[in-house]
């Protein structure tokens, strides 16, 4: 290494950069650091005299792993890049006493040249981006517990009990949507294979409205359960909805339809030869 005086830059143009508001890193083609500015000294809390001459952002371990080498090719190929947002954590960067922090930094890079047009050296300003990674991941974070918890719902909302060996029952209960009878399809389709079912009651008693979409999901559940050689058994159909289904006329054929669920429940016990007996 060569000595300090011979890794600074020159005293006007050091005084150029003091003054701008942005942190600045000037390096040289090998990647150490000649120069910085008092934003970029305030940015990493840590004097310039312990970076100088001593920080090398080719050989240090976060920048090398960020792809530093590949960013400075870029440049002194004459490019200059705008980066995405990074972390980098100051207790692992090797260059004297500093404020140990963890930074998401967005970097801008160019290259300087001199009066001939040569680049002579390589700049980073940074900006700290850090709050709004935070927020950003923080908003990800409600949103992935967001979703979990309407899943959560909807298996609370849509489950699947075994009433006895072969026969399987689903009580509805709120507004079915596509969506809704998708996931129900899928988690009854998977509950079917995994206890062999003979028998799937579907119960909506508890669904208040049933419109076109609302009628197609239960088409497309029980084509679905009788693909796998199960019958299906409608419960449940109150006089508003029996209206309705015949309105938009619904082909009701794949079910067994039966008033309530002690009904469904009595056929298909008939049907796997069980009996009830009062005790």
């Amino acid at each position: 290494m060569s000595d300090d005086s011979d890794q600074r830059l020159d005293p006007t143009l050091q005084r150029l950069i003091d003054d701008l508001p942005t942190p600045l890193m000037i390096y040289a083609l090998d990647g150490l650091l000649r120069a910085m500015n008092t934003a970029a000294e305030q940015f990493w809390s840590v004097p310039r005299a312990q970076m100088i001459g001593i920080f090398n952002i080719l050989t240090d371990p976060q920048s090398a792993a960020q792809g530093s080498q590949g960013l400075f090719d870029r440049v002194l190929a004459g490019e200059i890049i705008y980066g995405d947002a990074v972390s980098y954590d100051t207790a692992l960067a090797d260059v004297g006493q500093q404020v140990k922090k963890q930074l998401w930094i967005r970097a801008r890079i160019f290259p300087l040249h001199d009066a001939d047009g040569n680049i002579t050296h390589v700049t980073v300003s940074h900006q700290d981006v850090t709050e709004q990674v935070v927020q950003s991941q923080a908003i990800d974070a409600a949103r992935t517990e967001i979703a979990n918890q309407r899943e959560a719902i909807q298996v609370l909302s849509s489950p699947i009990i075994q009433l006895w060996d072969g026969v399987l029952t689903v009580p509805l209960v709120g507004m079915l949507d596509a969506r809704r009878a998708i996931f129900v399809t899928e988690n009854l389709l998977e509950a079917i294979v995994a206890h062999q079912c003979d028998i799937v009651i579907i119960d909506i008693t508890g669904v208040p409205i049933v419109d076109t979409a609302a009628a197609s999901s239960l088409l497309m559940t029980a084509r679905a359960v009788a693909l796998l050689g199960s019958r299906v058994v409608l419960v449940g159909v109150s006089a508003e909805v029996a209206q309705t289904l015949v309105h938009l006329g619904v082909d009701l054929s794949l079910f067994e339809i039966h008033a309530n669920l002690q009904a469904g429940v009595a056929w298909a016990f008939a049907q796997l030869g069980l009996r009830v007996v009062a005790g």
